[in-house]
């Protein structure tokens, strides 16, 4: 009985002092967030309003960096890739909350963002050219779609009314004969 309150106690404690891990880790990415949403403001003039959107940002960048250093650190070419993939879609983000001005700022600050960005190019080979090729023979001429419809003529109908009566049952139409 001893031994189990022992191997608690020392669980408590483990989870405890990873949790308190946790928290400095958190509070180091928070004041480092600060620090680079500084850094950035004064490169690219944000105002107020933005600075404290890309705060969030800059913090949530760097939750997600440390993630993947954690998850992939025995894996370099994954780990290179999720950040890469990080670094896009934080600045197709940024460029969301910044104008353009501030945005061109940033990449001229940061050619690595500016790469980021940039869909990838397309190797043209024979392959993809033939590719291109059978996608355009798919679709008909312009002529084939823009050719002339049948008009319907439609006879006016005599005896039917216009509207029913409320309370009534429908007519039906007198056959003549």
């Amino acid at each position: 009985m001893p031994r189990l309150y022992f191997l608690l106690f020392l669980t408590g404690i483990l989870f405890s002092a990873h949790a308190g891990l946790a928290q400095q880790n958190s509070d180091q990415l928070r004041t480092q967030a600060t620090e680079l949403t500084r850094q950035l403001a004064g490169h690219i003039s944000l105002d107020d309003a933005r600075t404290i959107k890309v705060r969030r940002l800059i913090y949530d960048r760097l939750i997600k960096e440390s993630e993947v250093q954690q998850l992939y650190s025995n894996d370099p070419a994954m780990r290179s890739n999720k950040l890469r993939e990080i670094e896009h879609d934080y600045a197709l983000e940024l460029k969301t909350v910044v104008n353009e001005t501030q945005f061109s700022r940033y990449l001229a600050l940061n050619p690595s963002a500016a790469a980021a960005i940039q869909p990838p190019a397309v190797a043209v080979t024979p392959a993809t050219q033939q590719v291109q090729k059978s996608r355009t023979s798919l679709v008909p001429p312009a002529k084939a779609r823009t050719a002339p419809q049948a008009k319907l003529k439609v006879a006016p109908t005599k005896d039917l009314p216009s509207k029913p009566r409320v309370g009534s049952s429908i007519r039906k139409p007198a056959h003549q004969s």
